[in-house]
């Protein structure tokens, strides 16, 4: 049986969120019901989803723009500038984004369904804005799967990973408190375990090999990103030129549920030095499932045959 969801994401920056689209497209256990974009320029955004799930070969999954600023007052949303660099083609501007706004696609794709999934791999701004509108959503959705927030933060070569770093549910932390406080079934993959899940120049030569389109784009994307991030990784990861798959680990919770382990918290928002935090309160009845364990080697295997 499958999985309905709705996948949203602010694919074009962080190469995961690229990643996270192919699985999704690559996967017979999910039905994707819609990719929807969120965040600055989402008409690039759109266009490089539209592309990516075309070299896929899924062009039914319609692809919608959402919102380009966030709820949150005095918050921008930026743009790095690199976004669809080596990818998208002056021809691409023709590509067939869908008509309706992301918010009103969401709102109609859960309201049409009893047993639909949200996924959120970018801020929560789209997914806010469609409970503000249609608020019936928030108990249609069977399950919410969101990658960010961080309980305990990495510490690589000793040094305690910023919460700072953590930038999908701060970049609009009051769609982020709209979201997480409204009683959807939630389950939270932090940057505790996602921070392990590394790829590098070895991923990428996997994916020059198989000579495929959409591996090749995959490759394209992933070489902007590591010469974008460089020898700076290091100091996040505790490797150069590596990444993490943050997002395609929390989408793998929906196929495959062999790779993370999760546990019942209750989790409250605090603002802690100007940062919004996902912090546990151990005596307060549990309001969601956080992800505190990962097999790093089992789901990068899983990842790279799907995508090969």
């Amino acid at each position: 049986m499958t999985k309905e969801i709705i996948l949203d994401t602010d694919i074009g920056t962080d190469v995961d969120d690229a990643f996270a689209v192919a699985l999704a497209a690559r996967s017979p256990e999910l039905n994707v019901k819609a990719v929807t974009v969120v965040w600055g320029d989402v008409d690039l955004r759109a266009r490089i989803a539209r592309k990516l799930l075309n070299l896929a070969g899924r062009e039914d999954i319609p692809v919608a723009k959402g919102l380009e600023k966030p709820l949150t007052p005095g918050v921008e949303a930026r743009m790095n500038g690199f976004e669809g660099k080596d990818f998208l083609e002056e021809s691409d501007v023709n590509l067939k984004i869908h008509e309706k706004s992301a918010v009103d696609l969401i709102i109609e794709n859960i309201m049409e369904s009893d047993d639909v999934i949200m996924v959120t791999i970018g801020p929560l701004t789209n997914f806010a804005a469609a409970i503000i509108k249609e608020p019936k959503i928030v108990k249609k959705i069977s399950e919410y799967v969101l990658m960010g927030g961080a309980i305990n933060p990495p510490i690589i070569k000793g040094k305690t990973i910023s919460p700072r770093l953590e930038t999908n549910l701060n970049s609009d932390p009051e769609a982020t408190k709209i979201v997480l406080r409204s009683g959807i079934p939630t389950k939270m993959v932090v940057m505790d375990v996602t921070w392990r899940v590394l790829i590098g120049r070895n991923y990428l030569q996997r994916l020059r090999n198989a000579k495929t389109p959409l591996a090749n784009a995959l490759a394209d994307m992933l070489e902007v990103w590591l010469s974008l991030i460089g020898e700076y990784s290091e100091e996040i990861f505790g490797y150069k030129y590596v990444t993490a798959m943050h997002d395609p680990l929390a989408l793998s919770a929906i196929i495959d549920p062999r790779f993370l382990t999760f546990k019942e918290m209750h989790i409250e928002l605090e603002t802690i030095d100007g940062i919004l935090r996902t912090i546990p309160k151990t005596n307060l009845k549990p309001n969601m499932k956080v992800a505190v364990d990962v097999d790093v080697q089992g789901f990068l295997d899983f990842l790279m045959k799907r995508l090969l």
